[in-house]
């Protein structure tokens, strides 16, 4: 674990996302001012990438995708919010789960490995935060709450 600022972090991914997947129109949001935390900023790098490609994976071309980081009483927050069709209400329980994925008709050629977003929240919560899902059609919002560590 070092220092690093969270925001920074949403700024590399934010350009890796554009450059990957141009049809996905990217906001970056980010506080006022560094924040510093101790973390380790490449397995959130991880996170970041991985929340990133899954909004853009699973929502059309044109889907507007927007990565913000702020900071809060004791925490940061890391949210990943896209307007795509939203995650079923029975899914969304699981979809942290190794191997699970929403569209069951998704090969792993075509779908990937349904690994993704389990490990954003082993890496996470290795990091002694959490990761929440919220979703409904048109928004879908993954929250990531790292604990501020003197």
């Amino acid at each position: 674990m070092t220092e690093a600022d969270p925001a920074e972090l949403v700024e590399q991914a934010a350009d890796a996302f554009r450059a990957g997947h141009p049809d996905h129109p990217l906001t970056v949001r980010t506080g006022k001012g560094p924040m510093r935390l101790r973390l380790d900023p490449q397995r959130i790098r991880q996170v970041l990438d991985n929340l990133l490609t899954n909004a853009a994976v699973h929502t059309p071309a044109g889907t507007e995708v927007c990565v913000a980081a702020s900071v809060t009483a004791g925490a940061a927050l890391i949210r990943v919010t896209d307007a795509g069709p939203g995650i079923p209400a029975a899914d969304r329980e699981r979809v942290c789960d190794r191997f699970y994925r929403v569209d069951k008709a998704r090969s792993r050629d075509r779908g990937g490995s349904g690994l993704g977003l389990s490990v954003a929240g082993s890496l996470v919560r290795a990091h002694g935060g959490t990761i929440a899902v919220a979703s409904a059609p048109g928004r879908t919002e993954f929250t990531v709450r790292l604990p501020v560590r003197p």
